[in-house]
């Protein structure tokens, strides 16, 4: 059980776990995917709880016969993506991949998966929360089968209330019936908006970038991007500068500007960054989204 570090998600399959009275081997995802492999072995554990990235990596780099006992592997904290999936189908064919929970720390779970939905859809907890899906300017509720961004109002009877919390997700509601009967809304994910993104566990945004730029002399959104590029479990780092900005701004001077950004910060140092390089580059190089627009932070290769 790899999600994070001691974090909400952590804690989330923790308590699920006990309550379903089932053994539970709690390990942080700092723990090498060689030792958790000895342990499903040795203890011949059957479902597997972590991250995309980790257990993508665990999975694929680990001899099939020493996986042997492992029948079930369920993902959280962002989608698993087609090249994920595609990369431990290879490696594993018969394991039952699937989502565990559509979740946040912050509003708890937000939906589900039946046996007849795919990756990106998750039946709503409407007894738990307000799903709403709006246009991303305007805050007003799009028509089901468009997509907006999604955002969540908590029905919780005990600590702070979320009211229309912007979660940093875009999606849309379905139009038909599920054929498992639930009367629950579906709701498919279209990845993320243009001012965050889920990074392997850790959520970061243009704002967070902006931020610790601001003490490098950078202040204008328009003269960088910061770019994700994944390769399955593993990505490079590229934040491209427009050349208004001044020179001798160096990977390492801007790890040391965002050190007190921590999600941020982690997603430049963790280990499965391969490589980060800063470039001075014409601003017509910064690459676009669907939509055609620029924005801070750019994602390729963990598509939905």
């Amino acid at each position: 059980m790899t999600p994070g570090e001691l974090n909400g998600a952590f804690l989330f399959v923790y308590g699920l776990s006990r309550y379903l009275r089932a053994l539970n081997f709690p390990l942080g995802s700092t723990t090498a995917p060689a030792d958790v492999a000895d342990l499903i072995s040795e203890h011949d554990i059957d479902v597997l709880v972590a991250a995309p990235a980790y257990g993508t990596e665990l999975i694929t780099s680990t001899p099939a016969e020493k996986l042997g006992s492992l029948h079930t592997y369920m993902y959280l904290g962002e989608a698993i993506g087609r090249a994920r999936g595609n990369a431990i189908l290879e490696a594993a064919p018969a394991l039952d991949v699937r989502s565990l929970s559509y979740s946040t720390n912050e509003t708890g779970p937000i939906g589900y998966q039946c046996r007849h939905v795919d990756d990106n859809t998750h039946h709503v907890h409407e007894d738990g929360v307000v799903v709403e899906v709006v246009d991303e300017e305007s805050g007003e509720r799009v028509a089901p089968g468009t997509t907006g961004e999604v955002i969540v109002t908590t029905l919780a009877d005990a600590g702070m209330i979320l009211f229309r919390y912007r979660i940093g997700d875009r999606g849309y509601f379905g139009t038909e019936a599920c054929a498992c009967g639930s009367a629950a809304k579906l709701l498919t994910l279209q990845g993320r908006t243009t001012q965050s993104l889920n990074v392997d566990v850790w959520v970061i945004s243009s704002d967070q970038l902006m931020s610790g730029l601001a003490g490098l002399g950078i202040t204008d959104p328009a003269d960088c991007q910061l770019q994700v590029l994944w390769d399955v479990s593993t990505y490079r780092l590229r934040l491209l500068l427009s050349q208004r900005v001044a020179d001798g701004i160096t990977p390492e001077r801007v790890v040391d500007a965002v050190r007190e950004k921590y999600q941020l910060l982690k997603v430049m140092t963790n280990r499965r960054c391969t490589s980060f390089t800063v470039e001075r580059v014409d601003p017509r190089e910064f690459a676009t989204n669907a939509r055609g627009k620029v924005p801070v932070l750019y994602e390729t290769g963990a598509e939905l």
